[in-house]
């Protein structure tokens, strides 16, 4: 372990010098890091605070059927991380520069195994730990309980829950390579996918949150008892189920309830992260060797049978052609990009199909209808800023040495950014109005058409916004678009983002109650309150586009 401290320790000594000169540029990105680090932390505070007392106080959903959702919530967290890890960690175990250098020194490959693991986690997982601090105090705060619980839930926990996960992406990643040097990767890769989307919905199918709601109901007021008897067996042997009961029996004050399921998540935690090390000393060197040898053979077929050729073409000039089809076979050439727009595609299918089963849980109460309507509507939202934060954040940067090579060239800068973001521009434009569709039409196509408008301009906005500080933050001796996406560059486009997102919100929430109001009422409604909505958010979001293109001219090329 002598190797692996020594290691780490002028890594983080790297880190703080990197990160510690006192300059005018470093000063103002600190203060400005700060307070929309800040202003994130207290916006989560504050929403999470409000939500649980709508759906305790307002809607009585009660203490058991909250932290049964959470367990829902949880399930679906545990799963993104998991599948987000394997394809981080792919990219960070086999693919770095760093990697190819420290394979080369007489170091121990478990030792850089522990490393590289480690580093992408905490790496990855910061601006997460404060969003859970945040929810965590709001939630804590509402118990009447104090700071050091929080502090203690969170490492005793949320941080062993995270550490599963990433350990058990780990796992997958290193058993899945070693299968697909004996099968091939297609069949591997659609056997994962296949059996992500099956525990998916054999979840859903079997712990029904309607089936939750009715069983719980029927016994109202007592709303909030431990009904573990309608939990289905499989999911009480769960880590989420466990977190989830760890935060209500804290609620009840049940301290041997409490410590019961610490330990079973930390136990979970410890067994993961011991098989993780124990498959990465015997199998990580030997994955790594199968990896440049696919990466060598790959090159080779690439070059001799590209489907996208450079041969002129009847709708594009010379220029446009070349840019486009050059960025295009830069994307499907990293499987690391092609894998997690699968999973974040897959992800954006089980929402849409899920949504069927919201329609039996709406009833007459508009106060309902609109923390229902909210609640998709600001998730289609955040799933277009997790798409362009991961593909459009980190185009600029992947340029890497060649855009010296651009910037001496005669060319066009401003059409050459301009064909650079098109691809991804229209990609999530596209998705934001099947979104929008989908999720709306289980209220009324009126809200589909609505949506869909302001979709259109937040999709806008919101891909200049990354294509912006992608620019402004842009690391040229990156080349993981993952860990360009974990980046504090990417952190802030990421709070920029939902601040946007919050602005939207605010916009729509009086308008959208006024119409849940009326319409249960069946009157006419005034849509002017939506005409208006629709040209402030037009000219806000045209602005904040106008402002993120000209960041882009200015420092993409500087």
């Amino acid at each position: 372990m002598n190797q692996f401290f020594h290691i780490l320790k002028f890594k983080s000594k790297a880190y703080i010098r990197q990160n510690s000169e006192l300059n005018f540029a470093t000063i103002i990105k600190s203060v400005g890091s700060l307070i929309i680090y800040g202003g994130f932390a207290v916006g989560v505070f504050f929403l999470t605070k409000s939500l649980m007392e709508f759906m305790l106080e307002e809607v009585k959903l009660g203490s058991f059927l909250l932290h049964e959702f959470l367990s829902i919530v949880f399930f679906i967290f545990f799963l993104s991380i998991n599948a987000g890890n394997i394809i981080v960690s792919y990219s960070t175990l086999y693919k770095s520069e760093e990697i190819n250098f420290l394979m080369q020194k007489p170091i121990k490959k478990e030792n850089i195994f522990l490393l590289k693991f480690l580093d992408n986690f905490f790496y990855s997982s910061s601006t997460m730990l404060l969003m859970l601090f945040s929810a965590l105090s709001a939630y804590f705060l509402y118990y009447d309980y104090s700071i050091p619980g929080v502090l203690a839930i969170t490492i005793f926990a949320f941080l062993p829950f995270l550490i599963s996960a990433g350990s058990l992406g780990v796992i997958i990643l290193l058993i899945i390579i070693k299968l697909i040097s004996r099968f091939g990767a297609k069949l591997i890769i659609g056997l994962l996918l296949g059996s992500y989307l099956t525990s998916m919905f054999i979840f859903f199918k079997t712990l029904s949150p309607v089936y939750l709601v009715n069983s719980v109901m029927e016994n109202y007021p007592n709303v909030d008892e431990y009904y573990g008897d309608l939990i289905p067996k499989f999911a009480s042997y769960l880590p989420s189920q466990w977190l989830s009961d760890t935060l209500y029996w804290i609620t009840q004050n049940n301290l041997m309830q409490i410590l019961t399921y610490i330990i079973y998540i930390n136990i979970f935690a410890v067994i993961f992260f011991l098989i993780a090390l124990f498959l990465g000393k015997k199998y990580y060197f030997r994955t790594w060797l199968i990896i440049q040898d696919r990466s060598s053979n790959e090159v080779r077929t690439n070059n001799s049978r590209l489907l996208l050729s450079f041969r002129g073409s009847k709708w594009l000039d010379g220029f446009s052609n070349s840019i486009l089809k050059r960025d295009l076979i830069n994307f499907f050439r990293e499987p690391s990009q092609t894998l997690h727009f699968i999973v974040l595609m897959i992800l954006m299918i089980i929402f849409m199909v899920s949504l069927s089963g919201v329609s039996k849980v709406l009833s007459n109460s508009v106060q309902l209808k609109l923390i229902v309507y909210m609640t998709i509507f600001m998730f289609n939202q955040f799933l277009i800023i997790t798409l362009a934060l991961r593909f459009v954040f980190p185009l600029m940067s992947l340029e890497g040495n060649t855009i010296w090579k651009m910037k001496s060239a005669p060319i066009s800068f401003k059409k050459l950014l301009w064909l650079k973001q098109l691809p991804f521009l229209v990609l999530i434009i596209i998705l934001g109005q099947f979104l929008s569709l989908f999720s709306n039409r289980i209220f009324s196509y009126d809200l589909v058409i609505f949506s869909g408008l302001l979709s259109f301009f937040s999709s806008v906005a919101i891909t200049q916004v990354n294509f912006g500080m992608g620019a402004l933050f842009k690391n040229l001796n990156e080349k993981n678009p993952i860990r360009l996406a974990s980046s504090q560059g990417a952190s802030l486009t990421f709070l920029l983002s939902i601040i946007l997102l919050v602005i939207l919100a605010g916009l729509v929430i009086i308008p959208l109650y006024s119409y849940f109001e009326v319409t249960r009422k069946n009157l006419s409604f005034d849509y002017n309150q939506f005409y208006l909505v629709i040209i402030s958010w037009s000219i806000f979001a045209s602005i904040v586009s106008f402002i993120f293109n000209k960041i882009a001219n200015k420092t993409a090329f500087s």
